[in-house]
Order: structure tokens, then C-alpha cells, then sequence
């Protein structure tokens, strides 16, 4: 028998969230990334309800974006990812993560509300990363070397727009039609 539930995420439960990851406590950096790895792999290697698979993706990014010693996050992100990672490595959170079917709920709502706050330097991270594996092979790339290639980019996308114009114009002036 296959069900279907809808949850509904309350601007409570956000903040209720919020405040966990806002906290000031001291987290060991390493053991927490040793951890959320072996989360990950254990994710990736196990049977997963739909809404867990959903999240791996988003959780691996994350952790991608902390540990790459070429992209640079502020510090607040780097602690807020570390109260995420430190929760989400707990099994006795929330809802316990033995739980059967909704055990890793409470942790995909905390992957969620991660990614929404920090959407834009994921995004930034994703673009980078992408000019590395075109532009570096295997050699250093760093942010500077990034947004050289995106303000030449972005020039280049301009003038192409400009010529495609021009061509364009060109063309429709050049047609003559004989009645």
C-alpha cells in the first residue's frame, strides 16, 4: 500500500529550525565533516524513501562548497553550515533517525532551509565549480580566475547580442519586394 502525505512547513517550524542553526556552540569542524561523509555515503549506499534521495544532491553541494579550500565562504556561512551538518550528523534529533519512513524528515526540512539561505552562493559555487572542470585542467583556479572568465564571458554574450542584432537589421533592410 503506497501512500502519499503533504507537509506543510509553517514559518514556526522555520524559525523553530533557524534557531538551532543560529546557534553559538562550538562544533568540532572535522569530526563533523568525517561524519556528514559517512552520512552521505550511508545515504547513497541504502534503500531511501524518495524525499530523503531528493536531498542527497543538495547536502553533497554543501558539503562540497565548505571543504573546497578554493572557494571562500564567510564566516557565518561556514558556522551556519557546520550547525546544519553537527544536526543533521545527530541521530537522536528531532525525530529519531531510526525512525521508520519519517526518521530523516526533520533533517531533509534542515537541508531545505539551508539551501534557501544560502541559494546564491550555491549558485555562485555551482558556476565556479563549472569554470573549473572547463578552464583549469588540473591546474590552479581560483575565485579570481572565475570572475575574470565571467566578465569576459559577459562581454563576449553582449557583443554577440549586439552583432546578432546588427546582422538582423541588416536583413530586414536588404529585402526588396516587387509588386
Amino acid at each position: 500500500m503506497n501512500a502519499e502525505y503533504n507537509l506543510e512547513i509553517t514559518q514556526e517550524v522555520t524559525n523553530h529550525f533557524n534557531r538551532l542553526l543560529n546557534n553559538d556552540e562550538a562544533v568540532n569542524s572535522e569530526v563533523t565533516i568525517y561524519e556528514i561523509q559517512l552520512m552521505l555515503n550511508k545515504l547513497k549506499t541504502t534503500e531511501q524513501e524518495n524525499y530523503v534521495k531528493d536531498h542527497i544532491a543538495p547536502l553533497e553541494n554543501m558539503l562540497q562548497m565548505f571543504i573546497d579550500n578554493q572557494w571562500s565562504l564567510s564566516l557565518n556561512t561556514k558556522k551556519y553550515l557546520l550547525a546544519a551538518f553537527s544536526y543533521l550528523t545527530e541521530n537522536d534529533d528531532l525525530i529519531p533517525d531510526d525512525t521508520p519512513v519519517i526518521g530523516l524528515l526533520d533533517d531533509c526540512i534542515v537541508i531545505d532551509i539551508v539551501a534557501e539561505k544560502i541559494e546564491k552562493e550555491l549558485i555562485n559555487y555551482s558556476q565556479f565549480s563549472q569554470s573549473r572542470s572547463i578552464y583549469a585542467k588540473n591546474q590552479s583556479f581560483s575565485t579570481d580566475d572565475w570572475s575574470k572568465i565571467k566578465k569576459i564571458e559577459s562581454t563576449s554574450s553582449r557583443r554577440n547580442r549586439r552583432n546578432k542584432a546588427l546582422s538582423h537589421s541588416r536583413l530586414r533592410r536588404s529585402r526588396v519586394s516587387f509588386l
